[in-house]
């Protein structure tokens, strides 16, 4: 949620989490902020979305190589033709690949920069490290209170022919909004209309947390390819931290149902992890293998890490 920070990365055939090894710089002398979300594209490449504000020149938007044997290299992707209406994106802190579409996807702001405005979901195609916007969509409006959500998730599932299933997670951890919520809408992507269920439903994530003013319920989201919706709760202690990350399955997706998510009755940390603040969630890489899936983080004026997550012992 916060500002540029040197980037730190390594990926290592032994890295588990909880493992950590000294971090090494990006290759190419590219510096990008922290990662404020993350999709993947293959086994290779993962998109990144980065939360530079709207008045901001940074980088919006990233390609992350994690090549095997080699360390993970970072590009900025230049976007052609930002929508003007409303000026540049604001808060970037979500995407998903688009399915059944090569290379394309939506990045979702937190929320709007300006005061009787939404925010807004980009379409977009990607080529190489360029991208061009396709469409713009607005964020659902409030469902059950007068004020906005701060989406940092976004999930997306194939519904029907030209239809896709799209979840939205807010963070919680507001006064105004103090608890995690999932929206969700079906994407007409011939037609170019989203349309949002009038249904939102509210959790509070699982863990322990030291200092629970300071947790956010959700910072996002990853759906798996059996259908479980796996979220990250973060507590941030400021710029410069402390932070705490947690991973656990919010619930089960079936697309074509109503209602197309069903939360866990009962909600329990999968991993538990000291120092990050996870803000991305994605599949595994192809290498090293047995990696369950990947995170990103944005640990504010101490940079951000990508690394692969493992089954905790326990659960091997």
């Amino acid at each position: 949620m916060g500002g540029a920070a040197a980037l730190a990365l390594m990926l290592s055939a032994g890295l588990c989490l909880g493992e950590h090894q000294p971090a090494a710089p990006a290759v190419g002398g590219t510096e990008p902020p922290g990662y404020s979300g993350l999709a993947q594209i293959d086994e290779q490449h993962y998109v990144v979305v980065h939360d530079t504000k709207q008045a901001d020149p940074g980088p919006r938007l990233g390609l992350l190589h994690v090549d095997k044997g080699h360390t993970p290299r970072y590009e900025p992707i230049t976007v052609k033709a930002w929508p003007d209406q409303e000026g540049l994106p604001n808060d970037l802190e979500a995407v998903c690949m688009l399915p059944g579409a090569a290379h394309e996807a939506l990045l979702a702001e937190s929320m709007p920069a300006k005061a009787g405005h939404r925010g807004r979901i980009f379409h977009v195609a990607m080529t190489g490290n360029t991208a061009r916007v396709l469409r713009v969509y607005s964020l659902p409006k409030p469902h059950d209170t007068s004020l906005l959500d701060n989406f940092e998730g976004m999930a997306c599932a194939p519904r029907a022919p030209g239809r896709t299933l799209v979840i939205l997670g807010g963070w919680g951890g507001d006064p105004e909004n103090p608890s995690g919520v999932v929206r969700w809408g079906e994407l007409d992507t011939a037609q170019g209309v989203l349309s949002w269920a009038d249904t939102s439903v509210r959790f509070r994530a699982p863990g322990v947390w030291p200092h629970p003013e300071e947790r956010h319920d959700l910072s996002d989201l990853y759906l798996d390819g059996r259908g479980k919706l796996w979220a990250a709760a973060v507590s941030d202690g400021g710029d410069d931290g402390p932070f705490n990350s947690v991973v656990y399955l919010l619930g089960r997706v079936e697309a074509a149902a109503e209602p197309p998510l069903r939360l866990e009755h009962t909600m329990a940390a999968t991993w538990s992890e000291d120092g990050f603040k996870i803000e991305g969630l994605a599949g595994p890489p192809g290498a090293p293998p047995n990696a369950f899936m990947s995170f990103a983080t944005e640990d504010e004026h101490l940079g951000g890490v990508w690394r692969p997550m493992f089954f905790p012992s326990r659960l091997r």
